[in-house]
């Protein structure tokens, strides 16, 4: 954990409005609004935000959001760790969201006093969160981890009508001498079952602090897609063990 340290538009039909772990909201545009400490017991210290891809906001409810993301909160929730599910307007385009989420990650920090977060994006909300990563300055990052699932890195991915703006805030991110901060770790998950962001290996990236990681390596029979993953064990279990690799070492391998 870092010590002075104060995520493709692709279309996902199960993602919705979420709810902060410390508890339930009502959905905002704005991921900064109803965030509040983390509740007693959990790691305050460094926190994890989940963020789910694109969906206009409020299109399921809290429900919605619990049926896409929901298992892999639990998962980390069971570790102790303070997960926040910020909802956000994935029509707002990508410059102001990712804006609003690195305003977001400052208000966490500030509220439980933490130095450290970790950030986690599904699809569309995999590139927001790389995006964000980049937003703090070398030497006073927060963020410890990015790991960004099925997120359309290289390019908008097949639906990207969804959002005009994405192929050109992409080529942005990527213009520079690298498409990542230097002091944060990376972990670039991607299914070869992926019909939606496709092709599949867009998710990926070439940089030396970035791991690039198959669904399938290891485990040839797991035939999860962009939407199903979410759900599946071996993808939380990759997750969990990014951020946890002592309690995870065993990434299960199930079908």
């Amino acid at each position: 954990m870092k010590t002075r340290r104060i995520v493709a538009t692709a279309f996902v039909a199960a993602t919705a409005v979420a709810a902060v772990a410390c508890g339930s909201r009502q959905a905002s545009a704005d991921p900064a609004d109803g965030i509040v400490a983390c509740p007693v017991g959990t790691r305050a210290e460094q926190p994890v935000v989940l963020v789910h891809g694109w969906q206009p906001l409020s299109a399921f409810g809290v429900e919605g959001a619990n049926r896409s993301m929901g298992e892999l909160e639990s998962a980390l929730r069971a570790d102790g760790r303070c997960v926040y599910t910020p909802d956000y307007d994935s029509n707002a385009g990508p410059e102001k969201i990712t804006q609003q989420f690195t305003d977001a990650v400052h208000k966490i920090l500030q509220v439980n006093r933490a130095n450290s977060v970790d950030l986690v994006g599904h699809s569309y909300g995999a590139l927001i969160m790389r995006a964000v990563s980049i937003r703090f300055p070398d030497g006073a990052n927060p963020v410890d981890n990015v790991v960004a699932v099925s997120g359309p890195q290289t390019a908008p991915g097949r639906l990207s009508g969804l959002d005009p703006a994405a192929k050109s805030f992409i080529e942005s991110l990527n213009s520079g001498p690298s498409p990542v901060a230097a002091s944060v770790r990376y972990t670039m998950i991607a299914t070869h079952d992926d019909q939606i962001s496709v092709p599949p290996d867009i998710a990926f990236l070439d940089a030396p602090n970035v791991h690039n990681v198959w669904l399938q390596d290891g485990c040839s029979r797991d035939h999860s897609g962009h939407i199903t993953e979410l759900k599946d064990p071996r993808l939380i279990g990759l997750v969990t063990n990014v951020l946890d690799p002592e309690s995870h070492a065993t990434i299960p391998c199930e079908t």
